[in-house]
């Protein structure tokens, strides 16, 4: 009985080992992106802690229960090597973290995921060969061993620790490593954006971070609420020194595009864009820092339509339902209370959690997938199965041809979306044929299709005798991510904000833009400032792009949180973060 006893402990002692193993192998996902093969060595080392795991538990049973632990071992690999196999696979196929929930609205997956076949790997057989060869030498030793030994299964246990830290150890001495490096490159970026960084943890310690940090209403104190004031009252200077505009415009159309880089905004690829960001009523910005974390197209909705953005959330604004933002939507309908405010998206209303993102912006209408194919019998789709853009462009004209009130109207097109192979199904011979890349060459493609579809979004503006009213608004939710080295090389970081048919000239001030950084969250106190919009509270976190002065004073061009060395852009972070997080714009109604 005591020896049952103690062979009990020693085997639970080297399953509890095993993992807390794992557990560290899960953990070392942020530090490994200290380094520049971060992916695929991360990659490995996860492959084969899974594997290690798998098979020290696997060896632990075995020794323990004797010949009928095989019932048990094939249970358990039924259950375990797919859930890790999936854990795996979500790391390889998404670039950032999402939510399980919103896993969960997918209608499918194929135009978001490469297949299956893609995302194996060679040393994926670590799977299956470690635990194999774990039950044949389990069966060797136990066809030659008559009594139970503690020394073997010390000297076991000490040879399966010796090869689950060969990982560990080789990551801390894979190039030079020390603390400080350690707290500049990833501690500050966890506390900046703990949902990215969870890229490299895969989707089951994703889905216990989310149930774990489920939203709290923070509740900020007597200082941080003087600190947020001073903020927005230092915004409605800026707000009041630069250009304000004298001819105001009624209606707004916001065209938030995927994935759009600046450097395709090129007489060769997008000639109408171009055409009209060299007019002289156009005010066009085009290094523009992306402010955006995690859910990004979520993040970039939130940014353009309120100025806020939320670091340490990732923007996951749909954590805080309850929550409600100033935007440009309710900015127009305080002004005229007959405005509609719209949105128009190519995928059903819930993807990306649409519905609730409106509900929190104040935005009325929602059209997506569904309306759009009932209005049309046989609509254009993209590779995604979502609404191409022709479909999606001539739905929304006709909503806003419709329409015999104030308006504003946010289109949010989807062929520009990754993975950029080519799509059969995007109407577009155009032919670049300096561009080697494929990636490359399908981006410009899909480029220059989009560009024809804003063409004839404001040759209909025009037609119904809107045009002059409307301010049009071009921008991205994020730039280009995950693409091939030819493309980083082509495509910079920075996305444009583009506002056509302004009541000003900005020739000059466009000269000199082109060598001015700014940020994400400068967007929307622009637009107040160019459709003659002042509310009396909130007007953003940072001074509008027609205040040049007070744009350089900020530094965008190094603005990442973990990074950044200006105290008074950290201050301003945290204030936003803790605006997004709480109720502030709830309290005195």
């Amino acid at each position: 009985m005591k020896r049952i006893s103690r062979q009990s402990i020693l085997h639970l002692a080297l399953m509890l080992v095993v993992i807390a193993f794992w557990a560290v192998v899960e953990l070392l996902g942020p530090v490994l992106y200290i380094f520049e093969e971060s992916f695929l060595l991360l990659d490995v080392v996860r492959v084969t802690g899974h594997a290690l795991f798998h098979a020290g538990l696997i060896f632990a049973l075995l020794s323990l229960l004797g010949k009928g632990s095989f019932v048990a071992f094939v249970t358990l690999t039924t259950i375990y090597i797919p859930l890790a196999y999936v854990n795996l696979l979500y790391f390889r196929s998404f670039g950032i973290c999402f939510p399980f929930n919103m896993m969960l609205e997918f209608q499918q997956l194929q135009g978001l995921n490469q297949s299956i076949v893609e995302l194996m790997r060679w040393y994926d057989m670590l799977f299956l060969i470690v635990p194999i060869a774990m039950i044949f030498a389990y069966r060797w030793l136990s066809t030659r061993l008559q009594t139970f030994s503690y020394k073997l299964h010390y000297g076991l246990l000490a040879l399966y620790l010796l090869l689950t830290l060969c990982p560990v150890l080789y990551v801390i001495n894979y190039r030079q490593f020390d603390i400080t490096r350690l707290h500049s490159q990833i501690h500050e970026n966890y506390a900046m954006a703990p949902k990215r960084t969870y890229r490299g943890f895969g989707l089951l310690p994703s889905l216990s971070y989310q149930i774990w940090n489920r939203s709290q209403i923070v509740e900020p104190t007597e200082y941080e609420l003087a600190q947020i004031d001073n903020l927005i009252e230092a915004q409605h200077a800026y707000f009041d020194r630069a250009y304000t505009n004298t001819s105001a415009k009624t209606n707004c159309v916001i065209l938030l595009l995927e994935s759009f880089s600046s450097q395709a905004i090129h007489p060769h690829y997008m000639p109408v864009l171009h055409e009209l960001c060299r007019q002289n009523s156009t005010l066009y910005c085009p290094k523009v820092k992306q402010l955006t974390q995690g859910g990004k197209s979520i993040g970039g909705q939130l940014v353009v339509m309120t100025g806020l953005h939320g670091l340490r959330n990732s923007t996951f604004v749909t954590d805080f339902r309850s929550n409600s933002y100033p935007s440009m939507a309710s900015a127009m309908r305080d002004r005229s209370s007959d405005c509609y405010t719209f949105s128009v998206v190519s995928t059903d209303t819930n993807f990306w959690q649409q519905d609730v993102v409106n509900r929190q912006l104040g935005v009325e209408g929602l059209y997506g997938l569904r309306d759009i194919k009932a209005e049309y019998e046989e609509p254009c789709c993209n590779k995604h199965k979502w609404i191409d853009d022709k479909s999606l462009f001539s739905f929304a004209a006709e909503k806003i041809e419709g329409l015999n009130t104030p308006f504003c109207c946010v289109v949010v097109p989807s062929n520009m979306h990754s993975p950029y192979s080519y799509d059969s199904a995007i109407d577009c011979n155009a032919n670049f044929e300096e561009l080697e890349d494929g990636e490359l060459h399908e981006y410009m493609r899909r480029a220059n299709y989009l560009d024809r579809q804003i063409g004839a979004l404001i040759e209909r503006l025009k037609e119904c005798g809107k045009y002059e009213d409307t301010l049009i608004i071009v921008t991205s939710d994020h730039h280009v991510p995950y693409v091939s080295e030819e493309m980083n090389a082509v495509l910079t970081e920075y996305i444009p904000a583009i506002f056509i048919n302004t009541s000003a000239d900005w020739g000059e001030q466009n000269r000199r833009n082109e060598g001015v950084v700014f940020c994400h969250s400068q967007l929307y106190p622009t637009a107040l400032q160019l459709m003659g919009l002042h509310p009396e509270g909130y007007i953003g976190l940072f001074p509008p792009m027609t205040d040049v002065e007070a744009t350089v004073e900020y530094g965008f061009d190094s603005c990442d949180y973990a990074i950044t060395t200006n105290e008074q852009l950290k201050l301003v972070y945290d204030l936003g973060e803790l605006i997004v997080r709480s109720n502030h714009f709830e309290r005195g109604k």
